[in-house]
């Protein structure tokens, strides 16, 4: 029996208790001295009983319903976390990877690729980023049961696209979107937002096994909005003319 028709039995049962003893209210003083007389107690004596009785099933149904519920609430947790400790090898393998792959396209990021090496650079992202890394990252971020995990590989890839650009491109005039080939500092700036972003992949994933999912947590589907559509919306915030 679930915690809602419990609850609804217990109210039940209270409305009919009331309207029996409305309904046999009138013989309550009529047979008031006869039941003294035979049993030689007092009428409130009865009615003290009758009431620490009724107060006993309630107090056994409320606790029952209490308990029922801590129950379901374990229950529930025990299986996110026996879903996460069964996803945990393979997510481990994955955040193995992004590292192994990070750590490889670390230089490429940093000053770019040589000239030589522009086609095999491309060849090796698209092979191991587009066709592997990346959809692994999805299969996190829209199916794992923690939060926190699927929060922080949602920033891991939208961090790993401008890693994924400066490591394939020799310099920005190659791409529409920007204006000018990348300065070293900003290529810097890319690396270190994707460590940080690793690192909180790293530490998300060790931890999730260990906590509870939070109670209440609902994933709505929604995406962090794309680095073009964020760009897109700051040149429109730019362009806007000034009120007075």
């Amino acid at each position: 029996m679930t915690s809602s028709r419990i609850t609804v039995a217990l109210i039940w049962s209270a409305i009919v208790l009331g309207v029996v003893a409305f309904i046999l209210s009138p013989l309550f003083d009529w047979s008031r001295e006869r039941a003294e007389r035979a049993y030689d107690v007092t009428f409130s004596d009865l009615a003290t009983g009758f009431l620490l009785a009724l107060a006993a099933a309630v107090f056994t149904l409320a606790g029952q319903r209490l308990m029922l519920s801590f129950q379901t609430q374990a229950k529930v947790r025990e299986e996110l976390r026996d879903f996460i400790r069964a996803m945990h090898p393979e997510t481990v393998a994955w955040v193995a990877d992004l590292d192994l792959f990070v750590r490889q396209m670390r230089a490429r990021t940093l000053v770019g690729p040589k000239p030589d090496e522009l086609e095999s650079t491309k060849a090796e992202i698209s092979e191991t980023w587009e066709g592997d890394l990346l959809r692994r990252t999805r299969l996190v971020r829209f199916g794992h049961p923690d939060p926190d995990v699927r929060r922080a590989a949602e920033v891991l890839e939208d961090e790993m696209w401008p890693f994924i650009v400066n490591a394939g491109k020799l310099d920005r005039d190659e791409a529409a979107i920007f204006a000018s080939p990348p300065k070293k500092g900003e290529r810097a700036a890319v690396l270190r937002a994707v460590d940080a972003a690793l690192t909180e992949v790293r530490r998300t994933v060790y931890a999730a096994p260990r906590r509870d999912v939070p109670a209440g947590d609902v994933y709505d589907g929604t995406n962090l909005p794309s680095r073009l559509a964020r760009r897109m919306a700051q040149e429109q915030n730019e362009e806007r003319p000034v009120q007075d």
